[in-house]
C-alpha cells in the first residue's frame, strides 16, 4: 500500500487505479526448515551461538552503519551476543568491515558477505534477532522471511516496513543507537517479550495474503 501511494504521488495517473499484489516469500522459509538447517549453517559459516543478524545489500540506504553503531551500545549490555552482517557490498567506500573496526568491534562483529539463498532459512533460524534498519523499501522481504523462520525482528518504521512486519515486529529509530539497541535487547533476552514476537511472526505474515 505504501508503494501504491508513492506511485500515485509521483506519477500522474489521471484517475487510473493502482492495485496491490503483495510480494510473497519463498516456500523454503518456514520454522521446520529453519530449525533443521540452523546447526549446519552455523557450522558452515562459523557463526556464534547468539548473534544479531543484518541481511541485505551493504549500502547507505540499508543503514548498515547505523546497525553497527547500535550494536556497539548493545555489546556493552549483553556481553555474549555478536553481530553478523550478510549481503553484497555495493559501494567501495561503504565498507561494513571498516566501520566495525572503527567502532572497536572486530572481536564481536563480522561481515560475512553474500550468503546463498539455500542457506538463508538456516541463517535466520540460527540468529537471535534480525536488525533491519533500511531507510526506504518498496516491501522489505527479509522481515517476513525472518519471521517465518522464528527470528524476531527489530525494524525501522518508515515507508513500507510496518506493513511488512505488522504487529509482530518491533519498531525503533536506527538513527538513535540507544533506542535501536534497547529494542534489540528486548527481543534477544529470554522472556515473554521474545516468545511473543517469535510466536506472532509466522502468523503476522498472513495479514498480507
Amino acid at each position: 500500500q505504501y508503494s501504491r501511494r508513492d506511485i500515485g504521488e509521483t506519477i500522474r495517473l489521471d484517475g487510473l487505479p493502482v492495485h496491490v499484489a503483495y510480494q510473497a516469500i519463498s516456500p523454503q522459509f518456514g520454522l521446520e526448515r529453519a530449525k533443521a538447517q540452523a546447526r549446519a549453517v552455523r557450522a558452515k559459516l562459523g557463526l556464534p551461538e547468539r548473534f544479531v543478524l543484518c541481511v541485505g545489500s551493504v549500502e547507505p540506504r540499508k543503514r548498515v552503519f547505523e546497525v553497527i553503531d547500535a550494536f556497539a551500545v548493545l555489546a556493552d549490555r549483553i556481553p555474549d551476543v555478536q553481530l553478523v552482517i550478510a549481503g553484497r557490498k555495493l559501494f567501495p567506500d561503504y565498507d561494513a568491515g571498516v566501520r566495525i573496526a572503527e567502532r572497536g568491534l572486530s572481536e564481536r562483529a563480522r561481515y560475512i558477505g553474500y550468503v546463498a539463498d539455500e542457506d538463508l532459512p538456516g541463517l535466520y533460524g540460527a540468529a537471535s534477532a534480525l536488525a533491519f534498519a533500511s531507510a526506504y523499501e518498496g516491501f522489505g522481504l527479509p522481515i517476513p522471511e525472518a519471521m517465518a523462520c522464528g527470528c524476531p525482528v527489530v525494524s525501522s518504521s518508515n515507508t513500507s516496513l510496518p506493513e511488512a512486519g505488522g504487529e509482530a515486529a518491533v519498531y525503533a529509530d536506527p538513527t538513535d543507537a540507544g533506542a535501536f539497541a534497547e529494542a534489540l535487547a528486548g527481543v534477544i533476552e529470554p522472556g515473554p517479550e521474545r516468545e511473543r514476537r517469535i510466536e506472532a511472526g509466522p502468523v503476522s505474515y498472513t495479514h498480507l495474503t
